[in-house]
């Protein structure tokens, strides 16, 4: 199929990724990371309300702040979200691009979609 240019193929260190053709490299990004399912629920948070601290997300969750932390610095280093200092001198996190991001998160979180992954994005293991 990838030959025949029918689906996307990234290939890095001990594993390859499919994806539809024609998705974004942005939208494969957040594919990707939602693999996660810590990772997953705090973006799906993110996307009900514009900016939480990790303190909030960590009660919406249900996630150890300490968790909460560890995915949030994930996400900022692969650019989804963004801290912003608020008028009360915490920080919140804040996604980046938000609409689009919301988008593929919605997308995935359709029941057929999370419950039949292998049709729209497969993550191959080497071992």
């Amino acid at each position: 199929m990838v030959l025949s240019g029918e689906i996307i193929c990234e290939k890095g260190p001990g594993y390859s990724r499919f994806y539809p053709l024609g998705m974004s490299e942005r939208a494969r990004l957040v594919y990707s990371v939602s693999r996660n399912k810590t990772t997953f629920k705090i973006l799906t948070e993110l996307t009900t309300q514009m900016m939480l601290t990790n303190k909030e997300l960590a009660a919406k969750t249900g996630f150890a702040k300490s968790t909460v932390s560890e995915h949030v610095h994930f996400l900022l280093g692969v650019n989804l979200v963004k801290l912003t200092l608020s008028g009360e001198g915490n920080f919140k996190v804040e996604l980046q691009d938000r609409e689009f991001v919301k988008s593929v998160v919605d997308e995935l979180n359709q029941v057929n979609l999370r419950n039949d992954v292998v049709q729209n994005f497969v993550d191959l293991w080497d071992f």
